[in-house]
């Protein structure tokens, strides 16, 4: 007797949901990949500006040097020149990696 009355309850909630995710679309993510040299860091290391972007760091965020070797947020520093794996927002980029790229000798 119970599941007689169970099953249309499921029935009308899987049907509900049916409709209501059929609204939501898939969002595209796309990685983009920007090189330039640090013009600001944040004091709280929140943000860096690169080339005029504004590139928002995370606690998910890596920072490496060319060789793979994990970095500290203190090498990231104003005139240095790197490489970010980012995600673009309304509020700028959204970095995943930052590789530190060391100067050439004669730059």
């Amino acid at each position: 007797m119970r599941s007689q009355r169970l099953f249309p309850g499921v029935f009308v909630l899987m049907f509900l949901l049916s409709i209501f995710l059929c609204g939501f679309e898939a969002v595209k993510v796309e990685t983009v990949s920007k090189s330039g040299s640090v013009q600001q860091v944040d004091k709280d290391f929140k943000f860096i500006v690169v080339n005029g972007e504004k590139m928002i760091i995370g606690p998910h965020t890596k920072i490496v040097d060319e060789k793979g070797n994990k970095l500290s947020r203190e090498d990231v520093k104003p005139k240095a020149y790197l490489t970010t794996e980012s995600v673009r927002h309304r509020d700028g980029y959204s970095v995943n990696k930052i590789v530190v790229k060391t100067p050439k000798k004669g730059q």
